[in-house]
């Protein structure tokens, strides 16, 4: 008896490219793809007959039939909605370490080389406050000010610094987001508006360089350079795309409860006296990106830090457990608060931009992926992104949500890939504060702070981030990583 089975392996109903295996029961085999001609075929043994090679010829149009089926199956259901609206909020690129490691060779970062300005993304921008008022140069900010104080790093930059390869990760990343809301869902058009798009950025040079290099991706700089685009930006006393421990003090008292707890619970004997776990690691991460080589003291613990350093974080950013709830309602209040409004606005049809770029650190990243559930525990890398993407059913008219990282759809606990809209703003509730109200609690003490304790985290054991990994009891560490 011989028989043949088709064997999807993989389409996209997009750009309606597809593959499929032919097999039979002699372990015949036949790949085809939609620009093949003619199928190929590798067959098994001595089981080439005429009966096989008539099979697989006869069937090549019915594989097809099959799999444009399939394509159109799948493209039905994108077809079902629309993409109305997407904020998306990302790490800034990689850089030189915002801190050395004490009493260990520093790394050479040669500025002829991490410092050059890359062609493709080089073009020029205006950094506006969010009153549209020209902004402070950014080198009069506190920020890079402490930076430069440092010091030159061996090679000739300073800490801190934007570098070719985070300039290129930013575009790179760029260009995934123009291949996503340009070509294949249509919700920006290739030519630049700032009626379409709305890009803000922390007041730091690596975050509006980061911005720089993704705008560069999305639009191109040819297209750019005809527009001169607009970043805005808050001032730190004001900032939003940070847990700002600088202007709440309830805020910075929880973050330091929890600095105290990890030093006092630090029993990790390969840490250098005085710094942090996520200091030590930074340097090290740094190193690896840019092809620099380990130091030998302590290239042993790389791995061990890539465990312990992002607990840590996360009790430094938000608290600890019994606070964690309070730390993320105070670092991301305001952040969920103005996504949620720019949601709110879109569903009733009144919204001005469709795409929002937010370029930020992984100190957001982290808590704002703790706060959905969604973190695993793995430091988000250069340029990791989260985009907050708004559907509308085109039936019914009903709004949904969509959350993905680093371009994967995540699945929120207990709910699907597309959230109902009132489901997903139930699920920020508990972390969404309004300014006056943010103002109000961070004037008050901690224990006055009520938020409900609800799952923020499904990922990891509360119990695990008790115990830290820094001897050095000081202020927590500064925004920005």
């Amino acid at each position: 008896m011989f028989s043949l089975n088709v064997l999807f392996r993989a389409f996209d109903p997009i750009n309606e490219n597809y593959s499929f295996d032919l097999v039979n029961n002699h372990a015949d085999h036949a790949t085809f793809t939609k620009d093949d001609t003619n199928y190929r075929t590798t067959l098994a043994g001595e089981h080439h007959t005429y009966e096989t090679r008539k099979s697989f010829r006869n069937l090549w149009q019915y594989g097809i039939r099959q799999v444009q089926a399939r394509a159109r199956c799948a493209s039905a259901g994108v077809e079902e909605f629309t993409l109305v609206q997407s904020q998306v909020i990302f790490r800034h690129g990689a850089r030189t370490p915002v801190r050395v490691v004490p009493n260990v060779e520093e790394a050479i970062y040669d500025k002829r080389i991490f410092g050059a300005v890359l062609s493709h993304a080089d073009y020029d921008y205006e950094v506006l406050d969010r009153d549209g008022g020209m902004a402070d140069p950014v080198e009069d900010t506190p920020f890079h000010k402490q930076y430069a104080k440092e010091g030159q790093l061996r090679g000739g930059m300073i800490c801190g610094q934007l570098t070719t390869v985070g300039m290129h990760q930013c575009y790179e990343l760029g260009l995934s987001l123009r291949r996503r809301y340009m070509h294949k869902y249509k919700l920006v058009k290739e030519e630049y508006s700032e009626n379409e798009i709305y890009c803000q950025s922390t007041y730091i040079k690596r975050t509006l360089e980061s911005l720089q290099g993704v705008m560069a991706g999305l639009y191109g700089v040819t297209e750019l350079s005809k527009h001169k685009p607009k970043f805005y930006i808050n001032y730190s006393t004001e900032e939003m795309l940070y847990p700002n421990m600088f202007n709440c003090s309830c805020l910075k008292e929880i973050g330091q409860h929890a600095h105290t707890a990890m030093s006092e619970g630090s029993n990790n004997a390969f840490l250098m006296k005085e710094v942090k776990a996520a200091i030590i690691r930074q340097d090290l991460v740094c190193r690896v990106t840019h092809g620099l080589s380990l130091p030998s003291e302590l290239e042993p613990f790389y791995e061990e830090l890539q465990v312990q350093a992002p607990l840590d974080m996360v009790q430094e950013l938000t608290g600890k457990p019994e606070d964690r709830a309070a730390g993320l309602k105070l670092g991301l209040g305001r952040f969920h608060h103005m996504l949620i409004t720019n949601m709110d606005v879109a569903t009733r049809g009144n919204h001005k931009y469709k795409l929002s770029l937010y370029s930020s650190h992984d100190s957001m990243l982290i808590p704002l992926l703790v706060a959905m559930g969604c973190f695993d525990r793995k430091w988000p890398g250069y340029a990791s992104n989260i985009a907050y993407e708004l559907w509308k059913h085109n039936k019914t008219g009903k709004f949904f949500a969509k959350v993905l990282y680093n371009g994967e759809e995540q699945r929120l606990p207990g709910k699907d890939v597309l959230i109902p809209y009132q489901e997903f703003k139930d699920l920020l509730a508990p972390f969404t504060v309004s300014p006056s109200e943010y103002k109000y609690l961070c004037e008050h003490t901690r224990a006055s702070i009520e938020a409900p304790a609800v799952e923020y985290s499904l990922r990891f054991d509360d119990s695990k981030l008790e115990g830290g990994a820094t001897n050095e009891v000081d202020s927590p560490l500064p925004p920005g990583m």
